[in-house]
Protein backbone atom coordinates (compact mmCIF):
# COMPACT_ATOMS: atom_id res chain seq x y z
CA UNK A 1 0.00 0.00 0.00
CA UNK A 2 1.30 3.44 -0.91
CA UNK A 3 1.87 6.06 1.75
CA UNK A 4 0.46 8.63 -0.67
CA UNK A 5 -3.07 8.59 0.65
CA UNK A 6 -5.66 11.31 0.28
CA UNK A 7 -7.32 11.40 3.67
CA UNK A 8 -11.10 11.53 3.49
CA UNK A 9 -11.38 13.56 6.69
CA UNK A 10 -10.35 17.19 6.48
CA UNK A 11 -8.97 18.00 9.92
CA UNK A 12 -6.87 20.79 11.43
CA UNK A 13 -3.21 19.81 11.77
CA UNK A 14 -3.12 21.01 15.37
CA UNK A 15 -5.55 21.44 18.20
CA UNK A 16 -5.35 22.57 21.79
CA UNK A 17 -6.83 20.95 24.90
CA UNK A 18 -6.46 23.43 27.71
CA UNK A 19 -2.80 24.44 27.62
CA UNK A 20 -1.73 21.21 25.87
CA UNK A 21 -0.84 21.31 22.17
CA UNK A 22 -1.67 18.27 20.01
CA UNK A 23 -0.63 17.57 16.41
CA UNK A 24 -1.84 15.11 13.78
CA UNK A 25 0.68 12.35 13.10
CA UNK A 26 0.22 9.49 10.58
CA UNK A 27 0.54 5.81 11.50
CA UNK A 28 -0.31 2.52 9.82
CA UNK A 29 -2.80 0.01 11.26
CA UNK A 30 -4.62 -2.91 9.59
CA UNK A 31 -3.25 -1.78 6.24
CA UNK A 32 -4.72 1.71 6.56
CA UNK A 33 -2.84 4.98 6.90
CA UNK A 34 -4.55 6.87 9.70
CA UNK A 35 -3.75 9.86 11.91
CA UNK A 36 -3.76 10.39 15.65
CA UNK A 37 -3.68 13.59 17.63
CA UNK A 38 -0.57 13.26 19.81
CA UNK A 39 1.49 15.52 22.07
CA UNK A 40 3.27 18.19 20.06
CA UNK A 41 6.35 18.37 22.31
CA UNK A 42 7.85 16.62 25.32
CA UNK A 43 6.63 19.55 27.42
CA UNK A 44 3.07 18.90 26.23
CA UNK A 45 3.53 15.19 26.90
CA UNK A 46 4.57 15.88 30.51
CA UNK A 47 1.52 18.08 31.05
CA UNK A 48 -0.65 15.06 30.22
CA UNK A 49 0.82 13.16 33.19
CA UNK A 50 1.73 15.74 35.85
CA UNK A 51 2.12 13.09 38.55
CA UNK A 52 5.47 11.99 37.09
CA UNK A 53 8.51 14.34 37.13
CA UNK A 54 9.36 13.58 33.48
CA UNK A 55 6.76 11.26 31.99
CA UNK A 56 8.06 11.77 28.44
CA UNK A 57 11.59 10.60 29.29
CA UNK A 58 10.25 7.69 31.32
CA UNK A 59 8.03 6.47 28.49
CA UNK A 60 10.81 6.94 25.93
CA UNK A 61 13.19 4.95 28.12
CA UNK A 62 10.66 2.15 28.59
CA UNK A 63 10.12 2.05 24.83
CA UNK A 64 13.84 1.61 24.13
CA UNK A 65 14.21 -0.98 26.88
CA UNK A 66 11.39 -3.11 25.52
CA UNK A 67 12.12 -2.47 21.83
CA UNK A 68 15.84 -3.20 21.77
CA UNK A 69 17.47 -3.72 25.17
CA UNK A 70 15.32 -6.62 26.39
CA UNK A 71 15.63 -8.41 23.02
CA UNK A 72 19.44 -8.03 23.05
CA UNK A 73 19.59 -9.30 26.63
CA UNK A 74 17.46 -12.36 25.82
CA UNK A 75 19.43 -13.11 22.67
CA UNK A 76 22.85 -12.97 24.32
CA UNK A 77 21.70 -14.60 27.55
CA UNK A 78 20.08 -17.58 25.85
CA UNK A 79 22.24 -17.96 22.73
CA UNK A 80 25.49 -16.16 23.46
CA UNK A 81 27.51 -13.73 21.40
CA UNK A 82 30.67 -14.08 19.33
CA UNK A 83 33.66 -11.87 20.07
CA UNK A 84 34.27 -9.07 17.58
CA UNK A 85 37.30 -6.87 17.10
CA UNK A 86 36.93 -3.09 16.97
CA UNK A 87 35.88 -2.07 13.46
CA UNK A 88 34.37 0.94 11.68
CA UNK A 89 34.47 3.07 14.86
CA UNK A 90 32.61 0.35 16.76
CA UNK A 91 34.31 -0.93 19.95
CA UNK A 92 35.43 -4.52 20.35
CA UNK A 93 33.05 -6.87 22.14
CA UNK A 94 33.90 -9.99 24.09
CA UNK A 95 32.36 -13.41 23.56
CA UNK A 96 29.44 -14.44 25.74
CA UNK A 97 28.65 -18.06 26.53
CA UNK A 98 24.88 -18.29 26.69
CA UNK A 99 22.60 -20.70 28.47
CA UNK A 100 22.08 -22.87 25.38
CA UNK A 101 25.81 -23.41 24.86
CA UNK A 102 26.28 -24.27 28.52
CA UNK A 103 23.49 -26.84 28.72
CA UNK A 104 24.61 -28.42 25.45
CA UNK A 105 28.12 -28.79 26.89
CA UNK A 106 26.73 -30.92 29.72
CA UNK A 107 26.02 -33.64 27.15
CA UNK A 108 23.24 -35.01 29.33
CA UNK A 109 20.49 -37.28 27.97
CA UNK A 110 17.01 -35.80 27.60
CA UNK A 111 15.27 -36.37 30.97
CA UNK A 112 11.61 -37.07 31.58
CA UNK A 113 9.29 -35.21 33.93
CA UNK A 114 8.68 -36.38 37.50
CA UNK A 115 5.60 -38.33 36.35
CA UNK A 116 7.66 -40.17 33.74
CA UNK A 117 6.09 -38.30 30.84
CA UNK A 118 8.32 -36.59 28.25
CA UNK A 119 8.85 -32.86 28.19
CA UNK A 120 6.87 -31.27 25.37
CA UNK A 121 7.42 -28.43 22.95
CA UNK A 122 4.65 -25.86 22.60
CA UNK A 123 3.17 -27.88 19.72
CA UNK A 124 2.86 -30.86 22.13
CA UNK A 125 5.55 -32.94 20.41
CA UNK A 126 8.20 -34.59 22.63
CA UNK A 127 11.36 -32.58 23.31
CA UNK A 128 14.37 -34.18 21.64
CA UNK A 129 17.17 -31.71 22.41
CA UNK A 130 18.58 -29.34 25.01
CA UNK A 131 18.88 -26.72 22.27
CA UNK A 132 16.10 -24.41 21.16
CA UNK A 133 13.88 -25.67 18.35
CA UNK A 134 14.57 -24.37 14.85
CA UNK A 135 13.01 -24.78 11.43
CA UNK A 136 14.04 -24.24 7.81
CA UNK A 137 13.28 -20.69 6.69
CA UNK A 138 11.12 -20.12 3.62
CA UNK A 139 10.40 -17.06 1.51
CA UNK A 140 6.96 -15.68 0.68
CA UNK A 141 6.68 -18.18 -2.20
CA UNK A 142 7.21 -21.10 0.17
CA UNK A 143 10.69 -21.79 -1.19
CA UNK A 144 13.51 -22.81 1.15
CA UNK A 145 15.91 -19.93 1.71
CA UNK A 146 19.57 -20.68 0.95
CA UNK A 147 22.82 -18.95 1.95
CA UNK A 148 26.36 -20.08 1.11
CA UNK A 149 24.89 -23.27 -0.32
CA UNK A 150 23.09 -24.19 2.91
CA UNK A 151 19.50 -24.02 4.07
CA UNK A 152 18.78 -21.04 6.32
CA UNK A 153 17.38 -21.92 9.73
CA UNK A 154 15.37 -19.74 12.10
CA UNK A 155 13.96 -20.31 15.57
CA UNK A 156 10.62 -22.11 15.54
CA UNK A 157 8.34 -20.02 17.77
CA UNK A 158 5.54 -22.56 17.34
CA UNK A 159 7.66 -24.97 19.37
CA UNK A 160 9.92 -22.72 21.46
CA UNK A 161 9.57 -19.06 22.34
CA UNK A 162 12.39 -17.45 24.31
CA UNK A 163 10.39 -17.72 27.54
CA UNK A 164 9.21 -21.28 26.97
CA UNK A 165 12.73 -22.40 26.02
CA UNK A 166 14.32 -20.95 29.15
CA UNK A 167 11.57 -22.37 31.37
CA UNK A 168 12.02 -25.75 29.69
CA UNK A 169 15.78 -25.70 30.22
CA UNK A 170 15.29 -24.90 33.89
CA UNK A 171 12.75 -27.70 34.36
CA UNK A 172 14.90 -30.20 32.44
CA UNK A 173 17.98 -29.20 34.47
CA UNK A 174 16.16 -30.05 37.69
CA UNK A 175 14.83 -33.30 36.23
CA UNK A 176 18.36 -34.22 35.17
CA UNK A 177 19.55 -33.61 38.78
CA UNK A 178 21.80 -30.75 37.68
CA UNK A 179 20.10 -28.47 40.21
CA UNK A 180 18.11 -29.21 43.34
CA UNK A 181 15.25 -26.87 42.40
CA UNK A 182 14.09 -24.41 39.76
CA UNK A 183 14.99 -21.54 42.09
CA UNK A 184 18.53 -22.95 42.33
CA UNK A 185 18.71 -23.14 38.54
CA UNK A 186 17.62 -19.54 38.12
CA UNK A 187 20.08 -18.46 40.78
CA UNK A 188 22.85 -20.23 38.84
CA UNK A 189 22.20 -17.96 35.82
CA UNK A 190 21.34 -14.78 37.74
CA UNK A 191 24.85 -13.33 37.61
CA UNK A 192 25.11 -14.05 33.88
CA UNK A 193 21.88 -12.14 33.27
CA UNK A 194 23.05 -9.17 35.35
CA UNK A 195 26.47 -9.09 33.68
CA UNK A 196 25.03 -9.17 30.16
CA UNK A 197 22.50 -6.45 31.01
CA UNK A 198 25.35 -4.07 31.83
CA UNK A 199 26.71 -4.52 28.28
CA UNK A 200 23.45 -3.81 26.46
CA UNK A 201 23.70 -0.33 24.90
CA UNK A 202 21.03 2.30 25.49
CA UNK A 203 20.67 3.14 21.82
CA UNK A 204 17.92 5.67 21.10
CA UNK A 205 18.32 5.05 17.35
CA UNK A 206 18.00 1.28 17.59
CA UNK A 207 15.26 -0.40 15.59
CA UNK A 208 13.01 -3.00 17.11
CA UNK A 209 14.95 -6.25 17.47
CA UNK A 210 13.85 -9.65 16.18
CA UNK A 211 14.86 -13.03 17.56
CA UNK A 212 17.69 -14.46 15.50
CA UNK A 213 19.92 -17.52 15.41
CA UNK A 214 23.55 -17.03 16.37
CA UNK A 215 25.76 -16.50 13.33
CA UNK A 216 26.40 -19.87 11.71
CA UNK A 217 29.91 -20.80 10.61
CA UNK A 218 29.98 -21.07 6.79
CA UNK A 219 30.53 -24.63 5.59
CA UNK A 220 33.55 -23.61 3.51
CA UNK A 221 35.41 -22.43 6.64
CA UNK A 222 34.53 -25.55 8.60
CA UNK A 223 35.67 -27.78 5.74
CA UNK A 224 38.93 -25.83 5.41
CA UNK A 225 39.53 -26.28 9.14
CA UNK A 226 38.85 -30.01 8.89
CA UNK A 227 41.37 -30.30 6.05
CA UNK A 228 43.98 -28.34 8.04
CA UNK A 229 43.49 -30.66 11.01
CA UNK A 230 43.65 -33.75 8.79
CA UNK A 231 46.84 -32.58 7.09
CA UNK A 232 48.46 -31.63 10.39
CA UNK A 233 49.10 -28.04 9.30
CA UNK A 234 47.37 -26.26 12.19
CA UNK A 235 50.57 -24.73 13.57
CA UNK A 236 51.58 -23.44 10.14
CA UNK A 237 48.15 -21.85 9.70
CA UNK A 238 48.41 -20.15 13.10
CA UNK A 239 51.94 -18.80 12.68
CA UNK A 240 51.84 -17.97 8.97
CA UNK A 241 48.26 -16.79 8.53
CA UNK A 242 46.53 -15.98 11.82
CA UNK A 243 49.60 -14.24 13.19
CA UNK A 244 49.01 -11.55 10.54
CA UNK A 245 45.58 -10.87 12.03
CA UNK A 246 46.38 -11.19 15.73
CA UNK A 247 49.71 -12.07 17.24
CA UNK A 248 50.01 -15.04 19.53
CA UNK A 249 46.80 -16.82 18.53
CA UNK A 250 46.67 -20.34 19.92
CA UNK A 251 44.34 -23.25 19.35
CA UNK A 252 44.10 -26.58 21.17
CA UNK A 253 42.30 -29.62 19.83
CA UNK A 254 39.75 -31.24 22.11
CA UNK A 255 39.72 -34.51 20.13
CA UNK A 256 36.11 -34.85 21.27
CA UNK A 257 34.78 -37.85 19.34
CA UNK A 258 31.17 -37.62 20.55
CA UNK A 259 30.29 -36.07 17.20
CA UNK A 260 32.49 -36.34 14.15
CA UNK A 261 32.69 -34.13 11.07
CA UNK A 262 33.45 -36.17 7.97
CA UNK A 263 33.54 -35.57 4.24
CA UNK A 264 35.69 -35.06 1.18
CA UNK A 265 37.25 -31.86 -0.14
CA UNK A 266 39.27 -31.10 -3.25
CA UNK A 267 42.29 -28.91 -2.54
CA UNK A 268 44.32 -27.82 -5.60
CA UNK A 269 43.09 -30.83 -7.53
CA UNK A 270 43.87 -33.28 -4.71
CA UNK A 271 41.03 -35.10 -2.96
CA UNK A 272 41.26 -34.96 0.82
CA UNK A 273 39.08 -37.10 3.05
CA UNK A 274 38.54 -35.81 6.58
CA UNK A 275 36.94 -37.27 9.70
CA UNK A 276 37.66 -35.02 12.65
CA UNK A 277 36.01 -33.85 15.86
CA UNK A 278 33.04 -31.64 15.04
CA UNK A 279 33.94 -29.36 17.96
CA UNK A 280 37.49 -28.97 16.67
CA UNK A 281 36.37 -28.26 13.10
CA UNK A 282 33.92 -25.66 14.44
CA UNK A 283 36.39 -23.86 16.71
CA UNK A 284 39.28 -23.83 14.23
CA UNK A 285 36.80 -22.91 11.49
CA UNK A 286 36.04 -19.67 13.33
CA UNK A 287 39.72 -18.75 13.10
CA UNK A 288 39.69 -19.67 9.41
CA UNK A 289 36.70 -17.37 8.89
CA UNK A 290 38.42 -14.56 10.81
CA UNK A 291 41.51 -14.87 8.62
CA UNK A 292 39.46 -15.08 5.41
CA UNK A 293 37.48 -11.92 6.29
CA UNK A 294 40.67 -10.09 7.29
CA UNK A 295 42.31 -11.11 4.01
CA UNK A 296 39.31 -9.85 2.04
CA UNK A 297 39.48 -6.49 3.86
CA UNK A 298 43.17 -6.18 2.95
CA UNK A 299 42.45 -6.89 -0.71
CA UNK A 300 39.67 -4.28 -0.77
CA UNK A 301 42.04 -1.69 0.68
CA UNK A 302 44.58 -2.47 -2.04
CA UNK A 303 41.95 -2.04 -4.75
CA UNK A 304 40.76 1.22 -3.22
CA UNK A 305 44.28 2.66 -2.87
Amino acid sequence: MSDEVTFKLNLPETKQVGDINLVLKPFKSLGHLIRYYVAATSADFNKLDPKRPDACCEEATNNIVYRSMHPDLRQWFLHGREAMDAKDSQPAVSAIKGVEEEVMSWELPIPTMANGQPFLYLDKTPVDSWSRATKVAKNTKGEVRMKDGEQVEVFDASRDTEDSYYNRVIAMSVAAKKFASEDAARDHWQQLAETIALEVPFDVEARERVSRLPAKLPTKDKVTAAVIITRGTVERFLTTNMNQVREGVTWTATNDASKMYAGTAVVKGVEVQYNVSDKDAESLGKLVREYREWKADQEREVLAA
